[in-house]
């Protein structure tokens, strides 16, 4: 199933290609991070912003990439937790 859990081996991260949505929206924006990171409110309010944060288009150059990860559940190793769908745009 495409939806299925993915075993990452002998790896921290992964190369991946998004997956387009059909038909995203933006739900929330930060003001503050916006305003840190020089977008003005036109830009986030644009398809070219939505298409980038969810990932429909790829920046020129970018290699997005997906981390695995593992941590200690109930006080015990439970080796990996995540199988790196959470991409890095």
């Amino acid at each position: 199933s495409e939806n299925s859990r993915r075993q990452v081996l002998a790896s921290v991260y992964s190369f991946v290609k998004p997956i387009q949505t059909a038909n995203p929206s933006l739900i929330h924006i930060s003001n503050e991070m916006k305003e840190e990171l020089g977008f003005s409110e036109s830009d986030v309010q644009s398809k070219e912003f939505l298409d980038f944060v969810t990932g429909n288009t790829v920046i020129q150059d970018s290699k997005p990439f997906a981390m695995c990860y593992g941590g200690h559940q109930f006080g015990h190793w439970a080796g990996q937790l995540g199988d790196g769908r959470a991409i890095n745009l």
